[in-house]
């Protein structure tokens, strides 16, 4: 590698930090050595060598590509295979390191890393892979198992020399006290020395201290006691066990399991808060302290203040370092553990989200250099969910994310309790709930170990209390003065007051001791003169407790201060414990203040509202406070509804009749209320259902109204006697509400089979049964089910087959019935019930067909009692019963000696395979039979000769005059050579094991005849792609010989050939596959080309010439394909000779090749429809972009696909590269421009012209003009335009002219593009942009060119300001697609550009072209809200005074805006922290927001809150 030493081949850098940073690997120890420049060990093609035990890596770096690619061929070329091949039989690993992708070859090397055998690399690869192998397969001498094997030992790396930079940087950074930059030049230097010479991890470490670097932690003995200290006090700041034992539940295993397994290096856990992360963590910590794992685990909200990595690992473990570098340089050879929790209060949502933050994530970044580290991260699942970092984090590949569900009762809750001697039959519903959050569990059980009784009903505030009450008596019994209540009620003013959940240790400085007893109490933590409660939701109901004792209204603490989100959890746990506490007087007072009081804000009345919402047993007091206020336009609309509309209330609303009188009201109250029956229909079935029956009263308008309300109803469990009200009204359903062809429409499966299948399956059957009730002389059987049922259809016979054969056989069999008598008196004259051709063929057949297999298989007697109701005497009732025997010979088997007497036993199905549903029974029920009921069987089958009785009608017909067909002698020989065919299927199909002798020398006789005929198969509908008669995997083998022979064999396309799965093609479809294969080696196969006969169909010819078009060979073998061609005059190869050349344009060097595409541009077939397409036609007026691009659209796409136009193509290519032909081809120009009659050709001529105004300008530019004046629409292309873009401004070309000539036209399009071209020269030129506008006002099309211009050059460094002065202009213009334009520039640019365009931003924020669609400027400022805080603003507060009218219009144009709104209130929250104004004026903004109906907010706020 480094003749003129590492730093001289830094091409340098890029080699030298590659092998710098595979060295500092040996230097941590994660390598035992490493030699750069290997002379003597075969090295040649490899930078250096490094060694792990006995596995040797030779790495190999290449920088850049010219090309920005690495191929196979490439990397062949460049010697890289060979020399892999060398090291690779050697048993040894092989490395490529590049700047620049090699796509082909990691993609096979990661693959053979992922499967387990070369057959299943084989079976994994695609086509283009397999090609990729071929060529692998080339250059190294291997088979395929050693390619495998090879490749498996293959790595690929790319990456950039800035990243490598950044990582060396990062390393250094972590091991050493010296500058990064410093200890890279100086370790280059070092590893410049040793050239040649195996550097061992020994070595290495040994001549550090020579470099001056200073290593960082390494051989600090001391930190092993600060990890385990530092572990300890984390350890002592979450809660202890429950009942003195750690809780497992699955997903808490599951967590250790990762935490501690051999593949994962990331591991997030997620969970409600008190949800159990702590228990999971500390049983992670403990697992992996078990197995020796040094361990250090940390509180990231211990350190908010901190502003360097360096200051946290100081405060933890006494070293100004990283704790990542310290952990993972002390013990870089073993497994570590780095447990970081809390990061919720560094989530975005926290409000924190600034230096720490960024600490945070580049502590778990630097996580990466060290490979034995496995790092855990915990927080609430609301964050994962909703901080972008966080959740990119948790979705990468390499992370595992696990979500901590709430602890399952029976599992997890239930063995504690009884460990405690606990009845756990006591507890309500509710109780349980509660008892499910381990923060619960674990009071209510240490308050049991205390021997406390917690009476009453259990809740958050009593178990808290209850604890804090027994410590009271601790400190009492201990000698101290003061109470712990009051200690902690200091702390959780303090925090109110400051409104964060944090204090000084000074607020208990009244109170002696105060800090270690709490503590010891398990009632609080103290880190670094910070206070805080063991657990967040200790402090709400301290200080909830604090203030409902003090007597003091809520009303008056909310306006002690601002009302910041904070104050939402508060306030809900205040009224939570009045309303506990039963002082009813004072709870409702309350109540009312809050929700009634003008200084309230109305995110406060929400989180009342909504607290309201979930508490138990709701009074007619609190009723009667909130229904006041359900009225329309009442300020406190959303506080009623948000309050009152949940199951919680519904019993109380219903049986105070505010439900009958809202239905009573009709309108927005009626609906109001139908959407809340429905919505708690399953939790209160048994009171919603007398209403509902009341209610109706067997009105048919009101059954019709019931039916849609049941048609809504998504149940999430039982509905009780709701479905007999359901079943009696869809009896009663009109008659004009049914569709007598589409029984589909009257039900919707999905929202009754994806809650309760056995209910979907029954709600079916009642809706067919009326059908069937309502038209007896039809039937819904033909075509019945929607591609929505089908798919619940199909849930329904998977899982609930019994339930949904319940439902509708009976109406199955009166449909075979009504069938059979029409049929008979023939009003019809084929059945509709059908055997199913397919799968996908009669479709309701096939679903008993499916349903009854799969019940015989799970419930066999149920089966047999339901067949017992199928009559087996139609066809397709016979294929039923006898594909259920089939299912369950052993149960069902005797039914076949009931049908064996069926006149249709052996003529069920698809032509050539009536046979297959009786032998496929009979096979299944035989072993299950006796031998005399096998021998009646036999009987039956011995006697059906299909064959001969087609075989004696024909020859009757023929007897008569009559044949069947025009050769009748051949056909009744063919039909002797079948006679016995069918016979002999059925009784292979049964086996010869269970064969009686007769039947078994019958099937002798039979396999003599047909010695080797597969059994006959049936028809059936074939069809699907049509593939090529040999496939790829045999022509990849294939000699030249093979091909002549193939081309010979397979001359035209003229017959298919069907088979089961697939359509085999001819000449067309091999070319396909010689096309492929010439790209693998185009010189053989042009070689072939040459040889190939006049006589072979020239579509192979072209095949080789297409394939050689996508190869990247040298223009003398397209000379050669070319000149091969020529003998087959007959076959017009222009287009393809054409798009050969513009792929390799050199090959246009010989004369006569050149010659070709001169005469196929001027004398070439081609049409302006060679390309059609269909455009579906729009609503609105099209877009300056759709003018603009729809003149070429077809044209240009038949120009390219037709001889002159790629001709033309070509030509360009050829000439921007060669010069010398310019002659030439400005002659054919000069000739054909005003000659040729088709704009398809000249759109493709503009290129070539492009390519003359490369080498003439002057010539170019006239070519240009005179297009333009012969044929206008020629210039829509995108030559044209590229060419319009910069010939607009140069002054030897008439724009004027082309200008006024597209102005002239009718055709919009091409106005449009002379406006375009008109616009272009006034916004960079006063005197024409005064000019310009003058014309506005008059001609809406100008001015929305204009402000297309315009949106695209705002961020210009020239224009930019002339542009934005256009688009204020035209923001509010009287033309709607004007101002469409004028809002559609790229807002990201805008603000992201080095002009200040705020004043552009806030005009449009005001304007009629944001009313109308606002989602382009919201997306941009959603990623942007710290940077752009008073646009946001200013964009809130529109969208706020805009909103209520955009709901009418459904939110179109403001569909995004909308859905990220509260988001982005949320993000404007943290962005102003600290700015009190900002924070009112913000607090406003969710008030009003809140005021609306777009709770969707609550989950953003969520995160500000404590559960």
């Amino acid at each position: 590698m480094m003749r003129g030493g590492v730093a001289d081949k830094l091409g340098n850098d890029y080699e030298a930090h590659w092998t710098l940073i595979e060295a500092l690997r040996v230097l941590q120890g994660l390598a035992d050595e490493i030699r750069v420049e290997a002379f003597n060990e075969d090295a040649t093609g490899f930078e250096f060598r490094v060694t792990t035990g006995d596995q040797s890596s030779w790495h190999q770096c290449k920088r850049r590509r010219v090309s920005g690619s690495w191929t196979l061929g490439a990397l062949s070329s460049e010697g890289v295979l060979s020399a892999f091949a060398r090291k690779l039989a050697d048993r040894a690993e092989c490395v490529f390191v590049s700047a620049d992708p090699a796509g082909a070859f990691k993609g096979l090397a990661d693959k053979a890393r992922l499967v387990a055998s070369p057959k299943d690399f084989r079976d994994a690869l695609s086509k283009t892979e397999q090609l990729a192998v071929q060529e692998l397969e080339n250059v190294w001498p291997a088979d395929s198992e050693n390619t495998f094997a090879w490749l498996r030992r293959c790595r690929i790396e790319t990456v950039s020399e800035h990243s490598l930079l950044r990582e060396a940087t990062s390393i250094c950074r972590l091991m050493f006290v010296a500058e990064p930059e410093i200890a890279i030049e100086r370790l280059i230097a070092f590893l410049d020395r040793q050239l040649t010479r195996t550097i061992t991890t020994e070595a290495f470490r040994a001549a550090i201290d020579s470099l001056d670097l200073g290593w960082k932690a390494y051989l600090d003995e001391t930190l092993d006691e600060k990890l385990r200290n530092a572990t300890d006090e984390y350890l002592a700041s979450i809660l202890p066990p429950v009942a003195g034992g750690v809780i497992a539940t699955p997903d808490i295993e599951t967590a250790v399991e990762l935490a501690v397994g051999e593949d994962t290096s990331l591991v997030v856990i997620g969970g409600g808060a008190g949800g159990g992360k702590s228990i999971a963590l500390s049983k992670i910590v403990a697992a992996a302290r078990g197995r020796g794992w040094p361990t250090l685990a940390l509180r990231i909200d211990r350190f908010l203040s901190a502003q360097t990595v360096g200051e946290i690992g100081r405060i933890s473990l006494g070293r100004d370092e990283n704790p990542v570098g310290v952990l993972g340089n002390r013990h870089g050879r073993r497994p570590t553990l780095f447990v970081i929790d809390q990061l919720d209060a560094v989530s975005e949502a926290s409000g924190r989200s600034g230096r720490i933050r960024d600490l945070l994530f580049r502590m778990i970044s630097d996580s990466h250099f060290y490979p034995n580290m496995r790092v855990v991260v915990a927080c609430r699942s609301y964050d994962i969910g909703h901080d972008g970092r966080l959740k990119q984090l948790a979705d990468s590949p390499f992370t595992r994310t696990v979500e901590l569900k709430p602890l399952n009762w029976g599992t997890a809750v239930e063995p504690v309790l009884t460990r405690l001697g606990v009845d756990t039959k006591r507890f309500s519903e509710h109780e349980r709930h509660l008892l499910s959050v381990p923060i619960h569990l674990r009071v209510f059980a240490e308050l049991l170990s205390l021997g406390e009784n917690v009476a009453g009903e259990l809740s958050g505030s009593r178990l808290f209390d209850n604890l804090v009450e027994v410590r009271a008596r601790e400190f009492r019994e201990a000698g101290i003065q003061w109470t712990p209540q009051s200690a902690l009620g200091s702390m959780a003013q303090s925090m109110s007051n400051n409104q964060e959940l944090t204090a000084p240790e000074g607020v208990l400085s009244p109170f002696p001791g105060a800090v270690d007893a709490l503590a010891s109490a398990g009632l609080i933590t103290a880190v670094a003169g910070k206070l805080q409660f063991a657990h967040e939701s200790f402090f709400d109901h301290v200080f909830s407790s604090q203030f409902v004792a003090s007597g003091k209204s809520v009303v008056e603490l909310l306006k002690t201060d601002e009302q910041r989100l904070f104050r939402r959890t508060q306030v809900r746990q205040i009224f939570s414990r009045l309303r506990d506490q039963g002082n009813r007087r004072q709870y409702l007072r309350n109540l009312r203040e809050v929700l009634e009081s003008p200084d309230v804000r109305f995110l406060v009345k929400d989180a009342v509202a909504y607290w309201l919402r979930r508490v138990e047993e709701p009074t007619e007091a609190e009723l009667n406070i909130v229904t006041g206020w359900y009225s329309r336009g009442h300020p406190l609309e959303m506080v009623a509804k948000t309050a009152l509309l949940d199951t919680n209330w519904t019993p109380l609303l219903l049986r105070t009749g505010t439900i009958a009188t809202w239905i009573e009201r009709g309108g927005e109250e009626k609906t109001v209320a139908l959407w809340l029956l429905r919505r708690c229909s399953s939790e209160h079935a048994k009171l919603i259902e007398p209403f509902l029956r009341h209610w109706w009263g067997g009105d048919e308008g009101r059954a019709v109204e019931l039916i849609a309300w049941f048609s809504g109803l998504y149940p999430n469990g039982s509905i009780g006697p709701l479905e007999d009200l359901y079943r009696e009204v869809i009896d009663s359903c009109p008659l004009d509400k049914l569709h007598p062809d589409k029984f589909d429409n009257a039900v919707s499966l999905g929202s009754w089979v994806h809650t309760d299948r056995a209910l979907g399956a029954r709600v079916f059957g009642y809706w067919l049964a009326r059908w069937m009730a309502a038209f007896p002389d039809r039937h819904p059987f033909g075509e019945w089910s929607s591609a929505e049922n089908a798919y619940w259809v199909k849930e329904l016979v998977e899982h609930e087959p019994e339930a949904l054969l319940d439902a509708i056989l009976p109406s199955f069999v009166e449909a075979l019935t009504r069938e059979a008598r029409l049929l008979d008196t023939g009003v019809i004259d084929y059945p509709t019930i059908r055997v199913p051709l397919s799968e996908h063929d009669s479709p309701s057949v096939w679903t008993l067909i499916r349903a009854f297999e799969r019940l015989a298989r799970e419930n066999p007697d149920r089966a047999a009692q339901l067949l017992d109701v199928l009559p087996s005497r139609s066809k397709p009732a016979l294929l039923i019963h006898l594909k259920a025997i089939a299912a369950n010979g052993e149960a069902l088997g005797r039914r076949l000696l009931d049908l064996v007497d069926n006149p249709n036993l052996f003529d069920i199905g698809q032509s050539g395979g009536e046979w297959t549903a009786f032998a496929y029974a009979a096979r299944s029920a035989f072993p299950h039979m006796s031998a005399p009921e096998r021998q009646l069987i036999e009987r039956r089958v011995l006697k059906h000769q299909p064959e001969q009785d087609w075989l004696v009608w024909c020859i009757r017909r023929r007897k008569a005059g009559d044949p069947p067909v025009s050769e009748p002698d051949d056909y009744i020989r063919h039909l002797l050579s079948t006679c016995g065919e069918t016979q002999r299927a059925i009784l292979q199909t049964i086996g010869s094991q269970l064969l009686s002798s007769k039947a078994l020398a019958r099937l002798a006789e039979l396999d003599r005849k047909f010695p080797s005929r597969n059994l006959p198969e049936a028809y059936g509908i074939r069809g699907g792609m049509v593939e090529s008669p040999i496939s790829m995997a045999r022509a990849r083998k294939m000699s030249d010989r093979s091909w002549l022979n193939a081309f010979a064999k397979y001359q035209d396309d003229e017959r298919h050939i069907y088979l089961k799965n697939s359509v085999i093609g001819g000449a067309r479809q091999l070319s396909s596959v010689l096309q492929a294969c010439v790209k693998t080696d185009p010189p053989r196969f042009v070689a072939l080309l040459e040889r190939m006969p006049e006589t072979a169909n020239p579509t192979y010819a072209e095949g080789i010439l297409t394939g050689l078009c996508e190869s990247g060979e040298d223009g003398e073998l397209a000379v050669r394909a070319i000149i091969a061609t020529r003998r087959w005059p007959q076959h017009r190869f222009g287009r393809t000779i054409s798009w050969t050349l513009e792929k390799h344009p050199s090959a246009a060097r010989n004369e006569s090749v050149l010659k070709t595409v001169l005469h196929d541009a001027e004398f070439g077939d081609a049409s302006d429809t060679t390309v059609t397409t269909t455009s579906s036609s729009k609503d609105k007026p099209p877009s300056v972009q759709e003018l603009l691009w729809n003149g070429g659209g077809d044209f240009e796409s038949s120009g390219l696909n037709n001889d002159r136009g790629a001709a033309y193509r070509a030509l360009a290519n050829i000439l921007w590269d060669d010069a010398e032909i310019l002659s030439s081809v400005t002659d054919l120009v000069d000739r054909r421009i005003e000659a040729e009659p088709l704009t398809s050709v000249r759109m493709m001529m503009l290129h070539t012209i492009h390519s003359v105004a490369k080498h003439d300008l002057e010539r170019g530019l006239r070519f240009l003009e005179r297009l333009a004046e012969r044929d206008p629409r020629a210039l829509r292309s995108h030559a044209g335009q590229h060419m319009l873009g910069w010939a607009t401004y140069n002054s030897a070309f008439d724009s004027q002219k082309v200008i006024d000539l597209s102005l002239a036209s009718q055709d919009p399009g091409q106005r449009a593009l002379g406006l375009l071209m008109e616009s272009g020269l006034a916004i960079s030129d006063d005197a024409r942009d005064i000019a310009f506008r003058r014309s506005f006002a008059e001609d809406p099309m100008r001015r929305q060119v204009a402000a297309y211009r315009a949106a695209g050059n705002v961020t210009s460094d020239r224009v930019g300001d002339r542009a934005m002065a256009w688009l204020e202009g035209f923001f509010d213009d009287e033309n709607e697609e004007v101002r469409r334009e004028a809002a559609h520039l790229n807002w990201d640019e805008v603000l992201d550009g080095n002009s200040d365009r705020t004043a552009l931003v806030l005009r449009h924020i005001q304007s009629r072209s944001f009313e109308e669609n606002s989602d382009n400027l919201f997306r941009a400022l959603e990623e942007r809200v710290d940077r752009f805080p008073e646009i946001t603003f200013a964009t809130v507060r529109r969208v706020l005074d805009l909103m209520d009218g955009w709901k009418d219009n459904q939110n179109q144009g403001h569909w995004s805006t909308m859905h990220h709104l509260s988001g982005v209130l949320v993000e404007l929250y943290r962005a102003v922290d600290g700015d009190s104004d900002r924070e009112r004026e913000l607090l406003d903004l969710f008030d009003r927001f809140l005021a609306r109906e777009n709770n969707d907010i609550r989950d953003k706020i969520g995160a500000y809150e404590r559960h």
